[in-house]
């Protein structure tokens, strides 16, 4: 227990402070302060009411306003935003996913933090995705675009990493063993096939698109997974108008 008898007080020090601090925080909190400081060192609320002239009764609700409610009775309760009380988050920060050539980046918001994985750390790079994914830090869309997976899997991945432990994410089967994300260099190569399917006239769709990508540059794309990302990039109708922009620029030329 605290022994204010052991203590040194200056009623010189005192008015002085308490002249900058009526200053800073105002009369009434400061009031509110000294008198709460007595109250927790053991003065009976009826001789602190009258040394902060206070009705006893008023002190008697703010120190059982303060037991209930915190900090937040020491503000004015007319105050919409007490300026002594901390900010609130006026929204909350949603981290972002990206992709380049080699990294993975994770940015956390709020003050600059990053997480970079190496996209050759394929094990590592599922393990953090879907790790944030089952904790609702990052999106299922996100996950689900940077690991070639479907939404409805990426779910249920991150549930049984969640549940089992990395020994899930492992392949066990034999054959090909290479795991594809959608870095830059596959996105610019599929971007090439579906030009170059729509302008000899070939099917664009994700199957023929999986097919020639396989035999072309050994990629092994999922059907579902090129058709979301010809819908992410906006590549939907690029078989109607290709041949026709071409058209125009051979027409063009000639003239």
């Amino acid at each position: 227990m605290l022994n204010c008898h052991q203590l040194s007080f200056s009623q010189a020090y005192s008015r002085k402070r308490i002249v900058l601090a009526n200053k800073i925080i105002g009369f009434q909190l400061v009031k509110k302060i000294i008198g709460y400081s007595l109250y927790l060192l053991g003065a009976s609320r009826k001789s602190i009411a009258e040394l902060i002239e206070m009705p006893c009764d008023t002190f008697k609700s703010f120190t059982e306003r303060v037991e209930i409610s915190g900090l937040s009775a020491f503000s004015d309760r007319r105050e919409k935003n007490p300026t002594f009380l901390p900010d609130k988050l006026e929204k909350k920060i949603h981290p972002k996913v990206s992709v380049n050539e080699s990294f993975c980046f994770i940015d956390l918001g709020g003050g600059g933090e990053q997480i970079q994985i190496p996209l050759k750390n394929v094990l590592q790079l599922k393990v953090i995705l879907l790790s944030l994914l089952k904790n609702k830090i990052i999106s299922l869309a996100d996950v689900a675009g940077i690991l070639n997976y479907s939404e409805s899997y990426s779910f249920q991945l991150a549930g049984k990493l969640y549940n089992d432990d990395v020994n899930v994410l492992l392949d066990h089967r034999q054959g090909q063993k290479t795991d594809y994300v959608f870095t830059a260099e596959i996105k610019s190569e599929m971007i090439l096939q579906i030009a170059g399917n729509a302008i000899v006239g070939k099917s664009t769709s994700s199957s023929a698109l999986a097919t020639d990508l396989l035999n072309r540059k050994n990629v092994n794309l999922s059907e579902r997974s090129i058709r979301l990302q010809v819908s992410r990039l906006g590549l939907k109708k690029i078989k109607e108008k290709l041949p026709a922009l071409i058209s125009t620029f051979k027409k063009n030329s000639r003239e």
